[in-house]
């Protein structure tokens, strides 16, 4: 069951009805701060209890708690209603400042950093680092505890520095989740406190799957490609005398592992090559400051190859039932955890990463999941597609071997029904458009209409080429007179353009007017049930309802009065 607490007093509760609020949802993601927003009513009871900035305000679902944090939104409305927002824990590193530095240098003293260095993880000790900095600012409800650390660096060393005086939360950004480290950051909230745990993948599984035909939704998978590189030239720091960085391109070239090959100043993919080319990596993502060792250096680029830069990037987003309220003996889907996805017309059933949770605290079938793919490399999905591969080769190269004629003959077949679905196609879009040939005395007289299609960047066009052919003959002589209109239709920017060439008038239908052109200016539009036309002339008579304006006999003369 969903609750609200503002420093302890009850804020929602959905068994009381003097407790509850408006709308209660709640987003949480690795690397930012959870956000929730709900709507209290003016006759609410512990109204009073929500105080912007100073309230500890606590949303949790039985013993999960997974928000707590400050209020920093109350909006009343024309009602009195209260639009509440209500930001995690992680935003309270907005609080405190970290003062310039340069690390490891000034903790090569610290008997801490010496211990990190030689038998434990440098990262571990620097966040702990940044977060006594912080703690040391604020007060006991906004410290921030350091928690479980499974980030690291293969070489064990960093170099992390700053001249300017940043916010933590910029540091914990721009020098840990968001650097070549990368890693997924968030806060676990306990009864002794709110801990940071850094963790460069989840192991925790959810009691739940989201299976097709029982509690999956909705689904939409995208897969993007725009950041996935097969080839990468490493740059380390700067020389002292030269200036120039570290590379390297003076170690020993060839393999690295089964799939990665050291060559010249680069390190490509073997597979991630032969299945999309050779793509590099922008060096800006490739450059290490703190290397000054070429090993080291080649050792950071292998690993950013082979665990980020030729994996796909998949994005998905899941709508599910979260059964767990509905009555059901299972666990609500939590953040941070890997949940299995099984669903046979989309052809899944994999674990993945949960990054990101929308809760409907008073719907629980409308939560919606972000997930991240598992951690497998472009490589290791290439291999196994290259070992099932070869498996069915030699299974079937037998019958291959022996049935040669056969699959050049299916060969052929395809390319003659290959062709002619083309033709088809062709056919299909110009049938009712090809030329014909009209006769009066063919001898004398030919007009024939020809089409012709044409698919371009930015619009479609129609052709009809009308050519009209006249034989006469003049004292004795045969002359033949010619003349050719060219009449079109064009499909550009949506819109249906009609025209002749050489006539000055143009018809363009577009999705709220009509519109008539006349030398390149618009003298006439239907708009909205309206006509407007810069010039008007009737032949006859103007109605207007059952009025109308009428001509009298003598054409001398008009009379306006009741038709109809």
């Amino acid at each position: 069951m969903w609750s609200i607490l503002s420093d302890g007093a009850p804020i929602y509760d959905p068994r009381n009805k003097s407790l509850q609020v408006g709308a209660p949802r709640l987003s949480v993601a690795e690397n930012r701060a959870e956000t929730a927003t709900f709507t209290v009513y003016p006759d609410h009871p512990n109204l009073s209890d929500l105080r912007k900035l100073s309230s500890t305000v606590e949303i949790a679902y039985g013993q999960n708690v997974l928000c707590r944090g400050r209020l920093i939104d109350d909006v009343k409305t024309f009602l009195g209603f209260h639009q509440m927002t209500v930001e995690g824990a992680l935003a309270f590193a907005n609080d405190s400042v970290i003062r310039p530095f340069v690390f490891p240098d000034d903790f090569l003293e610290d008997a801490g950093y010496q211990d990190a260095a030689d038998n434990g993880n440098v990262v571990e000790f620097f966040l702990g680092w940044i977060l006594s900095q912080h703690n040391a600012q604020v007060g006991n409800d906004r410290k921030l505890l350091l928690g479980t650390v499974t980030v690291e660096d293969p070489n064990n060393y960093i170099t992390r520095a700053s001249e300017e005086y940043l916010k933590t939360f910029d540091v914990l950004q721009d020098k840990l989740f968001d650097s070549a480290l990368g890693g997924r950051l968030f806060v676990r909230y306990e009864a002794n406190g709110n801990y940071i745990d850094y963790l460069s993948d989840y192991t925790t599984q959810s009691a739940q799957d989201v299976k097709f035909a029982r509690n999956l939704l909705d689904l939409t998978h995208e897969i993007d490609a725009t950041q996935t590189y097969t080839v990468v030239l490493p740059l380390g720091a700067k020389g002292d005398e030269t200036g120039k960085r570290i590379t390297i391109e003076d170690l020993a070239d060839g393999a690295i592992t089964e799939d990665l090959v050291k060559d010249g100043d680069q390190i490509y993919s073997i597979s991630g090559v032969a299945a999309y080319g050779r793509i590099c990596a922008p060096v800006d993502e490739t450059t290490w400051d703190d290397v000054n060792v070429a090993l080291n250096l080649q050792t950071k680029a292998a690993q950013y190859l082979a665990n980020t830069a030729v994996k796909l990037q998949q994005n998905i987003q899941i709508k599910a039932a979260d059964l767990e309220p509905l009555g059901q003996a299972l666990q609500i889907f939590l953040p941070f955890t890997r949940v299995n996805v099984i669903s046979d017309p989309h052809d899944m059933s994999q674990a993945f990463d949960v990054c990101e949770i929308d809760y409907t605290l008073d719907s629980p079938g409308d939560t919606q999941l972000t997930l991240g793919s598992v951690t497998r490399t472009l490589t290791d999905a290439t291999a196994a597609k290259i070992r099932s591969a070869e498996e069915t080769v030699q299974s079937f190269s037998a019958d291959i071997a022996g049935n040669a004629s056969r699959i050049n003959e299916l060969a052929t077949t395809l390319e003659e029904q290959t062709t002619s679905i083309i033709q088809d196609a062709q056919q299909i879009i110009l049938t009712a458009l090809e030329g014909y040939v009209r006769t009066g005395d063919f001898t004398s007289y030919q007009e024939t209409v020809a089409a012709s299609l044409a698919v371009m960047s930015d619009q479609i066009v129609m052709n009809f080429t009308t050519t009209t052919n006249q034989i006469t003959a003049t004292n004795d002589e045969i002359a033949r007179i010619y003349n050719e209109r060219l009449r079109y239709i064009r499909f550009v920017d949506g819109n249906i353009v009609l025209g002749e060439e050489g006539n000055e008038l143009i018809l363009t239908i577009r999705n709220d007017r009509i519109s008539f052109t006349q030398d390149n200016l618009e003298v006439a539009y239907f708009s909205n049930q309206k006509l407007y036309v810069t010039n008007g002339e009737f032949i006859n008579s103007l109605q207007l309802g059952v009025f109308g304006f009428v001509p009298a006999q003598d054409g001398q003369s008009l009379s306006f009065k009741k038709v109809s």
